[in-house]
């Protein structure tokens, strides 16, 4: 177990790894369309920090798969694969994101 995870982190990166559980946690935090503000304590993370990054990842999500792309344009077949799959994590992973922050933010511009 500790070997796979070891591959994996290296495979990724520690910048990647870090990127995927950022959007995760973003995922996680969506509150549910209707849902009133709070704008003081912990109750502004799921209010308003996690609807402001989901956009910023997003955008990180698609720029990591470009420079993937970039990288793996000139290396041997063996890293090729790596940053291909890569490159699918990272698409999968922002139209998952996308699907689950529509609703929110479809609520929010019909209620204003």
């Amino acid at each position: 177990m500790t070997s796979e995870v070891n591959h994996i982190i290296r495979a990724f990166g520690p910048l990647r790894i870090t990127l995927i559980l950022l959007v995760i946690v973003d995922m996680l935090l969506r509150p549910e369309p209707g849902t009133r503000l709070a704008y003081e304590g912990w109750e502004m993370v799921p209010g308003l920090l996690a609807p402001v990054m989901s956009p910023i990842l997003f955008m990180l999500l698609l720029l990591d798969s470009i420079m993937a792309m970039v990288y793996r344009s000139d290396k041997p077949v063996e890293v090729k694969a790596r940053y291909l799959i890569i490159v699918m994590v990272n698409i999968s992973l922002a139209i998952i994101l996308m699907v689950r922050w529509v609703p929110f933010f479809r609520e929010i511009s019909t209620a204003y």
